[in-house]
C-alpha cells in the first residue's frame, strides 16, 4: 500500500515537473545559440584588429549562417532549426582594423522568443536593444 502511494506521488511530480523541463531546455538552447552567434561577431572584430584589415560578415543564403570574408575566410554554422530565423542589417557589416563597425542590426527568433541586438559603430561591439 504504502509503495503504490510512493508511485502515486512520483507519477504526479513527474506529469508536474515534465512540462516545466522541456520549456527549460528549450530556453537553455535559445541561449546557447544567441551566444554562438555574438561570439562570430566578437571574432570578426577580433580579426580585423589583429590582421590589421577589413573583415566582411554577411548572413549565408538560407541564414542559418554566417560568412566571413576578407582578413579571414570562415563559415560558422549556428544549427538552427528550420522555424528560427536571423536577420542582419544591413546585408554585408564590415569590421574595420580600428575596431569599428558599419552600424547595423542582428535579430535571432525562435518561436516566440525574439532578441535584437545593436553593432556599435564606433566600439564594434554588439549591444542588447
Amino acid at each position: 500500500m504504502e509503495l503504490l502511494v510512493v508511485l502515486i506521488i512520483l507519477g504526479f511530480m513527474a506529469g508536474i515537473t515534465g512540462p516545466s523541463m522541456g520549456r527549460f531546455l528549450n530556453t537553455l538552447e535559445y541561449k546557447e545559440q544567441t551566444g554562438k552567434i555574438l561570439a562570430a561577431f566578437r571574432f570578426a572584430r577580433l580579426k580585423a584588429v589583429s590582421a590589421g584589415k577589413i573583415v566582411e560578415l554577411r548572413l549565408s543564403e538560407d541564414a542559418k549562417k554566417v560568412e566571413l570574408s576578407g582578413a579571414v575566410k570562415e563559415s560558422r554554422d549556428f544549427n538552427l532549426e528550420d522555424d528560427d530565423s536571423l536577420e542582419l542589417t544591413p546585408e554585408i557589416v564590415i569590421f574595420y582594423p580600428e575596431g569599428q563597425v558599419t552600424p547595423g542590426s542582428i535579430v535571432f527568433n525562435k518561436g516566440e522568443k525574439q532578441r535584437t541586438f545593436l553593432l556599435d559603430p564606433l566600439t564594434g561591439l554588439t549591444v542588447e536593444e
